[in-house]
C-alpha cells in the first residue's frame, strides 16, 4: 500500500462541524473561507450541502466544501473548498497593480508610478480556497503529499462537474506577516480606513460579506510610492506558511498577474480552468480489476463520483486492456467496484519495456508553457547565428549519434519492443537526415530577385519562430528528427512532445544536441500524457 492510500477526499457533511471548527481555530485566523466561528461554519456547511444537492446547469452562488479524512479512523485532518462563481451576491474586490507614466518635455523628465486600483475584475470567476491541513499531519513522520492531495483533488472535482463552473478560476493567498505578527500592508493602508485590527476586519469579511469594503474603502487609485517601504515590499508576497501552497498553484498552472488582496496584499493567482494540469491531463477508464500492482507503477491522483458522491485518493493505477486496475486499499478508500468509472491525473510519465514489463524511464510531466517560454527566449539568438555555425552544430550531432549507435538502438528497442536490426536502421536514418536536410536547404532557399512592372520582386527566407514537433511511438527518433533537423537549419526553436510511450528516446536525442553545442532552450522536450486535441 502506498502512504496515501489510507486517506481520501470526500464532500463535507454537517457532522464534520466539530472537526472543521478545530481546524479553523488551529489556523489562528486569516483564512477567510475557514472562520473560527461555529455559526459561520454551520452556515457554510448548509450552503455546501445545498450546493451539492442542487440540479445545476450553469455556475451560480454554489460553494463546495471538501474534507480530507484518514480512511481507517474516519478522522478529518484537512479541508478545502470551491466557490462556483464570485460576485453573485456582492462584488469581489481586489487591488490591481498598474503602471502610470507622466512626462514633461521642457524638463525632459519621465516619471513612472505604480498604483493600486480597486477593481472587480474577478467577478464571474470560480475560486479555490480554504485549504488547511492539520499541523500534526505536517510534521516529520507524516505521509508526504497530503497537502498536494487536498489541493489537486479540487480540480478533478471541477472536471467531473464541468457545467457547474465557469471558464476562469482564481486563488487568494495570505499576505506576508512580519516578525512582530503584523501585516505591513494593512498597517500602512487598510487600518486607516476601517479603524479596526486586521483580524477583526478579516473575520467580519468572512462572516458578513464585503459590503463594508465598498462603503469604507476609497475608490481612487493609491500611489504605491507613498506607502512605507516595508509595505511596498510585501505587495504580492505570500505569507511564509503559504509558500508551499503558492508553489502547488504555480505547478498546476495558476499565474500571478499583479492582483493582490485588499487587506494584506497577498497575491491572487488565476488560470483558465481547462488549462489546469489536472483538468487538462485528466483521463477516464472503467475499473476492471482490483489486484496487487506490478512493480514500477507510480501512484497518482484518482477520483470517482460527482457532487456529494465525489471521492479522491492517491494510489497506484495501471492499464489492463481497455480499463484500469487499482489495489485493494485504493478500492476501499474510493469505495468502488469493478465496472465503475475512475478519473485520474498523471503526475509523471513512466515508459515500460513492452517485452519485459520493466521500467525504462520515469520522470515528471513537462510544462508546455514553460517550454514555449524557453523556446521564445532562445529563438532570436539561434536565428541570428550565421548559417555556417548552425550547420556545424548539426554535423557534430550526426557524429555523436553515429558514435553511440549501439546504445541508442538498444534504447529505442527497449521503449518500442522492436528488434535491434530495425532500431539500428532507425539510428542510421537519424544521422543521414542531417546531410539530406542541408542539401535540401541549399537547393530550395536563397534570395531571388526579378524585375517586374518597374519594380523589384524579392524572395527571401526567414525562420518562423517557435515550432511544435509531435513524436509518434513507432519511429520515436527518425520521424521527429525529420522535422527537428530542417527546423534547426532554418533558425527556428522547437518544443518537442514525444509519445508518452517513448520519452527516453526523445530525451536522449536532446542530450545529443546538447553535446553538439545546441544552445539551451532551442530544443525543449516535454514528456506528457496523450490527450485529445482541442481548439
Amino acid at each position: 500500500m502506498t502512504s496515501l492510500e489510507g486517506f481520501r477526499i470526500r464532500a463535507a457533511r454537517m457532522d464534520d462541524l466539530d472537526a472543521l471548527y478545530t481546524l479553523a481555530v488551529e489556523t489562528g485566523g486569516g483564512l477567510t473561507n475557514l472562520p473560527p466561528d461555529r455559526d459561520g461554519l454551520i452556515q457554510r456547511l448548509e450552503n455546501s450541502e445545498a450546493s451539492y444537492a442542487a440540479n445545476v446547469s450553469k455556475p451560480g452562488n454554489e460553494n463546495y466544501i471538501l474534507v480530507l479524512e484518514e480512511t481507517a479512523s474516519r478522522q478529518v485532518i484537512g479541508t478545502s473548498c470551491l466557490f462556483a462563481q464570485l460576485g453573485v451576491d456582492w462584488p469581489f474586490y481586489s487591488f490591481r497593480l498598474a503602471r502610470l507614466s507622466q512626462t514633461n518635455r521642457e524638463l525632459r523628465k519621465i516619471h513612472k508610478y505604480d498604483v493600486l486600483m480597486l477593481v472587480n475584475d474577478f467577478d464571474g470567476a470560480a475560486e479555490v480556497g480554504g485549504l488547511y491541513l492539520a499541523k500534526g499531519w505536517r510534521q516529520s513522520g507524516s505521509p508526504r503529499g497530503l497537502g498536494r492531495l487536498l489541493a489537486r483533488s479540487r480540480y478533478l472535482f471541477v472536471a467531473a462537474s464541468r457545467e457547474r463552473f465557469p471558464e476562469r478560476i482564481v486563488a487568494e493567498l495570505r499576505g506576508y506577516v512580519n516578525a512582530h505578527g503584523l501585516r505591513p500592508f494593512w498597517e500602512a493602508l487598510g487600518r486607516h480606513f476601517f479603524d479596526m485590527p486586521f483580524d477583526e476586519a478579516d473575520r467580519y469579511n468572512s462572516l458578513y460579506g464585503n459590503q463594508f469594503i465598498a462603503d469604507l474603502m476609497p475608490t481612487y487609485p493609491f500611489y504605491v510610492q507613498l506607502l512605507p517601504h516595508e509595505a511596498q515590499a510585501v505587495i504580492g508576497r505570500p505569507h511564509d506558511n503559504s509558500v508551499p501552497a503558492y508553489k502547488l498553484l504555480q505547478a498546476e498552472g495558476f499565474r500571478y498577474h499583479g492582483y493582490v488582496d485588499i487587506f494584506d496584499a497577498g497575491p491572487t493567482v488565476e488560470s483558465d480552468i481547462d488549462q489546469l494540469k489536472a483538468v487538462r491531463d485528466r483521463e477516464t477508464a472503467a475499473l476492471v480489476d482490483v489486484a496487487q500492482a506490478p512493480d514500477g507503477i507510480t501512484p497518482m491522483l484518482i477520483a470517482t463520483g460527482v457532487g456529494r458522491d465525489y471521492r479522491a485518493t492517491v494510489a497506484r493505477i495501471w492499464r489492463q486492456g481497455y480499463g484500469v486496475c487499482i489495489e485493494p486499499a485504493a478500492a476501499m478508500a474510493l469505495d468502488v467496484e469493478p465496472g465503475e468509472e475512475l478519473a485520474y491525473a498523471p503526475s509523471e510519465i513512466v515508459s515500460i519495456d513492452p517485452a519485459t514489463g520493466e521500467v525504462v524511464w520515469r520522470g515528471p510531466c513537462g510544462d508546455v508553457d514553460a517550454a514555449v517560454a524557453r523556446a521564445r527566449r532562445a529563438f532570436p539568438g539561434w536565428a541570428a547565428r550565421p548559417l555556417d555555425e548552425r550547420l556545424a552544430v548539426l554535423h557534430r550531432y550526426k557524429e555523436i549519434v553515429l558514435a553511440d549507435t549501439d546504445r541508442f538502438a538498444s534504447l529505442i528497442a527497449q521503449e518500442t519492443g522492436k528488434p535491434l536490426w530495425e532500431t539500428r536502421t532507425e539510428v542510421a536514418s537519424v544521422a543521414a537526415k542531417v546531410d539530406i536536410s542541408i542539401s535540401a536547404y541549399h537547393e530550395r532557399t536563397g534570395t531571388r530577385e526579378t524585375t517586374a512592372a518597374g519594380g523589384v520582386q524579392a524572395l527571401r527566407h526567414k525562420p518562423h519562430g517557435v515550432l511544435a514537433v509531435l513524436g509518434p511511438y513507432n519511429f520515436p527518433a527518425h520521424l521527429p528528427n525529420g522535422h527537428i533537423v530542417p527546423a534547426l537549419i532554418a533558425g527556428n526553436s522547437i518544443v518537442f512532445k514525444p509519445s508518452e510511450l517513448t520519452p527516453a528516446v526523445a530525451l536522449q536525442m536532446a542530450d545529443y544536441w546538447t553535446q553538439a553545442g545546441l544552445p539551451e532552450g532551442v530544443l525543449n522536450v516535454v514528456p506528457a500524457p496523450a490527450r485529445p486535441a482541442s481548439t
